[in-house]
């Protein structure tokens, strides 16, 4: 009994110790945890192209440092908490060399691309290599790899973590396809595994891209909560860098319902968030939102303005898809300017970027811009020429560019070429198009002109039957001077 006594004691100081080791170790993981999200983010928010690190990544690295020997452990942390990572980075290849060199990637790509580059491809399969080639493909608007990239992580085994950035990955692309209804739905679910993950980044990047999502289909009240949401949980985890590009966002959806001076506002905001930290990149991108902000004011010499210091900046900091966007938002200005010449040259300067980058949605509005510019110097023939090669980029790439505007303006360039059944095909296809994305000002201008042609061939009864079927489409999104317009010509064919 004495003997039993004493084991009893023994386990009892044991257990008590082992307990004790155990809060110890799990509370001191997760602190490291917390501190590695904080410090990886911050110095990720100032110098990364990418939008963030995966927090399960992170956690593994963390995680990897709780068990290591203390002094070595201590020093970790500490340059950890200093923001240098070098040492975490050689820590880390010791233990798994993929982790480390994404590491590389997302901390120090410029000065690492090559060595990143050989390292990932040794190990080919490895599902994380996929899913940061994806945010980098994302972060770089390149739809194309990201496409194919989205297409063979659905052939691998995902956990929780990957899935979720797999959802977030297909519904950028579900976006650029124009297939809002899938692209709300991966986002929602992507959102909702971030939360249960509590990768606060992720998730607030998840209702961002809901945000942008609900504002292309003009839900504006559930926009503006996906940006207000967003905006508090990066907040929450510290990062200014995402809260300035949620009030930049949230400033271009009050923009859109013409609440211009407190889209203004925001913009500033976020504008001296990007300069104080000194992003030349970010900043510049808030400045080509400003220009167009003004653009849609009817402000065009403002707009000039600032599209031209957005373009100087970008140029300096060799950021041609930003670059690229300033030469549309500037040919867009000069269009309305009626200055069409200049208006041509910078939509060609645009394309020609954008083309670069592969940014194919972004290529099909500029060079859109350029057929109509020529459309107004009356230059039929070289403007079906850009419609030409409109549709024939539209086949090659799927986007979410809107075809029925380029087959409209083909149509009004065969009438004034006189040649009316070709006309008459284009309009219908058009009309189709928009039917199908049931976009009712679209279909009330297309059997408008369809009307139109109709008249000039002597055919009353159908151009009547055109017109009342665009006054029924203009009553539905309450147009009042388009139903104006409607009912004058149904008046001249009574």
């Amino acid at each position: 009994m004495k003997y039993f006594g004493l084991i009893f004691a023994g386990l009892s100081v044991a257990f008590i110790l082992l307990t004790a080791f155990c809060v110890f170790k799990s509370l001191q993981k997760r602190l490291y945890r917390a501190v590695f999200i904080r410090k990886i983010g911050e110095f990720g928010d100032k110098r990364a192209h990418m939008a963030f690190f995966p927090t399960y990544m992170i956690l593994s690295v963390a995680d990897m440092v709780v068990w290591t020997f203390r002094k070595r452990r201590m020093e970790l942390f500490k340059s950890v908490y200093a923001g240098r990572f070098d040492r975490l980075i050689n820590f880390t290849e010791k233990k798994d060399k993929v982790l480390s060199a994404l590491l590389k990637a997302y901390l120090y790509p410029e000065n690492n691309l090559k060595q990143i580059r050989r390292e990932l491809y040794l190990t080919p399969g490895d599902t994380r290599f996929f899913i940061m080639a994806g945010l980098d493909a994302e972060a770089k608007n390149n739809f194309k790899k990201l496409r194919l990239i989205v297409n063979k992580l659905s052939a691998l085994k995902l956990n929780a973590p990957t899935k979720a950035l797999f959802l977030y990955l297909s519904a950028k692309i579900c976006l650029y396809d124009g297939d809002m209804y899938a692209a709300s739905r991966n986002a929602v679910m992507a959102a909702g595994l971030f939360k249960k993950q509590k990768a606060l980044r992720e998730e607030a990047a998840a209702y961002m891209l809901l945000g942008e999502i609900y504002r292309f289909c003009a839900v504006h009240d559930v926009a503006q909560m996906m940006y207000d949401s967003a905006h508090k949980l990066y907040q929450a985890s510290s990062s200014y860098t995402g809260a300035a590009s949620s009030l930049a966002a949230k400033a271009m959806l009050l923009a859109g319902q013409e609440r211009f001076d407190e889209a203004a506002d925001l913009f500033r905001q976020s504008r001296q968030t990007f300069k104080m930290l000194k992003l030349t990149v970010k900043e510049a991108e808030i400045i080509n939102q400003t220009a167009l902000l003004n653009l849609m004011r009817g402000r065009l010499s403002a707009s000039v303005k600032y599209a031209q210091k957005a373009r100087d900046k970008h140029k300096s900091a060799d950021n041609i898809q930003g670059e690229a966007y300033a030469d549309e938002l500037l040919a867009l200005s000069f269009l309305k300017q009626q200055d069409y010449t200049r208006a041509i040259d910078y939509a060609a300067a645009a394309q020609k970027k954008y083309k670069k980058v592969e940014n194919y949605a972004a290529w099909l509005d500029a060079a859109f811009v350029e057929a109509e510019s020529w459309f107004k110097l009356q230059k039929l023939p070289a403007s079906a020429h850009v419609c030409r090669r409109i549709i024939k980029m539209s086949n090659q790439h799927k986007t979410n560019f809107h075809i029925a505007n380029t087959y409209t303006l083909l149509g009004l360039i065969y009438i004034r070429l006189q040649d009316f059944r070709r006309a008459e095909k284009l309009f219908k296809h058009s009309l189709d198009k928009e039917q199908a994305d049931k976009r009712y000002s679209g279909i009330a201008a297309d059997y408008v002109n369809l009307a139109q042609i109709e008249k000039h061939a002597g055919n009353g009864t159908l151009a009547r039957h055109y017109l009342l079927s665009a006054l029924d489409e203009a009553k539905k999104y309450n147009d009042d001077n388009m139903c104006d317009i409607i009912n004058g010509q149904l008046e001249k064919l009574a």
